[in-house]
């Protein structure tokens, strides 16, 4: 009754079909010292601005045409507007 059961046994893999490592592969390597990932310069590490969070959020029908019609990042926009408006002297 196994024969409908797939082979799941790895095959064994000569050890001298490895690839052979070129420039291009160690250019993709990343570097670690001690576990830690060592950045060359001009690399950048991981950012230091607080994330965005996801919320829920009622808009009217007519701010949402108008933000939408401007196109790929309408959310990135709304959200500049918001800061603008808390950044303003008469904010609110």
């Amino acid at each position: 009754m196994t024969a409908s059961k797939p082979d799941t046994k790895p095959g064994w893999i000569d050890p001298d079909d490895a690839p052979e490592l070129t420039d291009a592969w160690f250019e993709g390597a990343t570097l670690r010292e001690n576990g830690v990932v060592k950045r060359l310069p001009g690399q950048r590490g991981p950012g230091r601005k607080r994330p965005k969070e996801a919320v829920t959020l009622r808009l009217d029908a007519e701010i949402l045409e108008h933000f939408r019609e401007t196109g790929e990042g309408w959310q990135t926009r709304i959200n500049d507007a918001l800061k603008a408006v808390i950044a303003s002297p008469k904010a609110l």
